[in-house]
């Protein structure tokens, strides 16, 4: 009788044992699973914040490839008007050189006759194309055409004061595009540094995990 009271209570020992365990059990499972949520939670937010970072980079990335797509239309056209002034401009410059060259050649004259002998000079060269012919006549034109290359210097230097005004704004233009063109950099430089730290913190795990 005494020995199947003694087995009786090891029994149920026994069981008392077992249920403890599986209830201990069920705790520390219940518990991982608690974290386990917690952390999932936590990593469908970060989840949401990257793909919101993805989402506004991109944005900010297809803005500024397109900015910089006209930037670069907008050069090239630039580069096409520069060219044609490029042109221009030998082409003054080297008739500026030639109305110089005959400016001299007229300041010469000057020097040797005054404003009243040059007029006589020349009215009496006109009266010889009508006496003498075509020979005296061309001497005659020479002096002429001299005096019109005059006006023609003038004229060739208001060009040329012009064209060194377009020039000078053509030159802001291409300053201007290339400022425009290192405001872009650095944005994207500064948007990626943000980024990269933005990723840096979520990687670091979260004290209230621990």
């Amino acid at each position: 009788m005494n020995n199947a009271l003694v087995l009786n209570n090891e029994f149920q020992q026994r069981n008392e044992n077992a249920r403890n365990g599986h209830q201990a059990l069920l705790l520390k499972i219940s518990k991982s699973n608690e974290k386990l949520k917690r952390a999932n939670r936590r990593l469908k937010k970060k989840v949401i914040l990257r793909q919101k970072l993805l989402a506004n980079y991109e944005l900010r990335l297809a803005k500024s490839m397109a900015d910089l797509f006209a930037l670069r239309k907008e050069l090239a056209k630039l580069k096409e008007v520069k060219e044609s002034d490029n042109a221009r401009i030998e082409n003054l410059v080297g008739n500026v050189k030639r109305l110089k060259r005959k400016l001299l050649h007229l300041q010469r004259m000057d020097m040797e006759w005054n404003h009243d002998e040059f007029s006589i000079k020349v009215r009496e060269l006109k009266q010889e194309i009508y006496k003498v012919g075509k020979i005296h006549g061309l001497k005659g034109m020479h002096f002429v055409k001299d005096i019109n290359e005059r006006k023609e210097l003038e004229k060739e230097k208001t060009e040329l004061k012009q064209i060194e005004e377009e020039n000078e704004k053509f030159q802001q233009s291409i300053k201007n595009i290339e400022n425009r063109l290192a405001e872009i950099v650095p944005v994207n430089a500064n948007f990626e540094m943000d980024f990269m730290e933005t990723e840096h913190f979520l990687s670091e795990p979260s004290k209230t995990s621990e």
